[in-house]
């Protein structure tokens, strides 16, 4: 994504329903503080403009349905090893109706 595009719901919602495919969708997500962090410690020079982003992006999740992502995994809170084997876990698994990891978005 870039980093000046939000989020699009509806794009996901289209998504799911105009192709017809077993999707697993995934949020990786984690709080705006941390959003600052990371971007300072990478050296990015467009801050601010990656956390506009990250406000818009509240935004449109904040109105979307919460059955749209499989998965939400928060980065602060799980290792990128642990995120990766939850990710590979629901894209292998069978659709047996299991509900999958959604950590709180805040």
């Amino acid at each position: 994504m870039r980093p000046d595009a939000p989020l699009e719901v509806a794009g996901i919602r289209a998504l799911h329903t105009g192709y017809r495919a077993r999707w697993v969708t995934v949020l990786l997500w984690c709080p705006r503080e941390v959003t600052a962090t990371r971007a300072h410690q990478r050296g990015s020079n467009d801050v601010e403009a990656r956390l506009t982003v990250w406000d818009e992006t509240k935004v449109d999740l904040d109105t979307a349905d919460s059955a749209l992502f499989d998965l939400v995994l928060r980065t602060n809170r799980r290792s990128p090893a642990e995120a990766a084997e939850r990710i590979h876990q629901a894209v292998t698994a069978s659709p047996d109706g299991s509900p999958y990891p959604h950590d709180p978005v805040d």
